[in-house]
């Protein structure tokens, strides 16, 4: 997925997201790649630095466990690892050390319709054989 913003102050900045996953059953493992441009204006950074435009990035990799499905809700557990990456430029501001984040999340969500569900069930029990 690409994006762009067009500030007529700061110019046009891109971001791009870039995301996989590998299904089996009811287990799911994903990693995602996300790369965004931001001015120095959207950082809050000193003036010298506001007006240049810096690229910044996210490495997730995550893993969900569906729990149920069906009856109008699907519920899962998940886990998920994000470092990030920026340049040199900006460790006055935010350190030298590496950002990072580590998530546990419940994920609720309305189920597929019915004539989907019974395909996806019918898929997922396939596939735990």
């Amino acid at each position: 997925m690409w994006g762009q913003n067009h500030d007529t102050g700061e110019g046009k900045t891109q971001s791009f997201l870039i995301e996989s996953n590998y299904q089996r059953g009811r287990d799911t493992v994903y990693v995602r790649w996300e790369r965004v441009e931001k001015s120095g204006h959207e950082l809050v950074l000193d003036p010298p630095d506001e007006s240049r435009i810096f690229p910044v990035s996210g490495y997730t990799i995550g893993y969900d466990r569906d729990l149920s499905h069906g009856n109008g809700i699907d519920i899962g557990l998940g886990t998920q690892f994000t470092f990030n990456d920026r340049p040199d430029s900006l460790d006055r501001y935010y350190g030298n050390g590496l950002g990072y984040a580590f998530q546990f999340f419940l994920r609720i969500r309305p189920s597929l319709h019915s004539h989907d569900a019974h395909q996806y069930a019918e898929h997922v029990a396939g596939m735990e054989k």
